[in-house]
């Protein structure tokens, strides 16, 4: 189940875009459009990532910070790595 999520289109967009941006996202919106998809999907596959245990939310106010986990940060560096090997 993890795998026919996992490497779909947007969640790999998702993981990458976050581990280019230092780890959090502040705006999710912004960040749904950087993606190319609207805010209920991108909601949807965030929050599938935190029950998965990529992802931690923390609410500060009315703002949704969204941080990788540690297992999250690994994943998402061998799918750069993978990222990487594929456009040679």
């Amino acid at each position: 189940m993890i795998n026919n999520f996992l490497f779909r289109k947007l969640p790999v967009k998702i993981l990458l875009e976050l581990r280019k941006s230092k780890n959090s996202i502040k705006n999710n919106l912004r960040m749904s459009r950087e993606i190319e998809c609207t805010y209920k999907v991108y909601s949807k596959i965030v929050k599938k990532f935190e029950m998965i245990g990529f992802l931690k939310i923390e609410k500060i106010g009315r703002e949704n910070i969204i941080h990788l986990t540690k297992k999250g940060k690994e994943i998402a560096d061998q799918l750069m790595l993978m990222n990487k090997k594929l456009k040679k």
